[in-house]
């Protein structure tokens, strides 16, 4: 399946430890064509852990997908009728 294109959006919620794991496979995603959209909760964008400063992660979350990360509500509205996602994945605590 092409992913050429394809309007993915990339939800991460507080799980910092399972950053580090997720960056590569966001970064496939970007290699094989996608548009990747970062979506990121409060937790992400504001709190510093052992694994990093949230700041940090949001930058680093921009510079792969090239693509402004969505950290609020409003900020997130579009993705509804104005620009929709093909897909969203989510990566949440195990």
């Amino acid at each position: 399946m092409s992913l050429n294109g394809k309007r993915i959006g990339f939800g991460l919620t507080g799980s910092h430890c399972t950053y580090d794991a997720v960056m590569p496979q966001i970064e496939k995603l970007v290699n094989r064509g996608a548009h990747v959209i970062p979506v990121v909760t409060h937790t992400v964008k504001n709190t510093t852990t052992r694994f990093g400063k949230g700041e940090d992660w949001l930058t680093k979350l921009e510079e792969v997908t090239g693509t402004k990360v969505i950290d609020s509500i409003v900020a997130a509205e579009p993705l509804g009728p104005k620009t929709p996602l093909e897909s969203i994945v989510g990566k949440v605590p195990t």
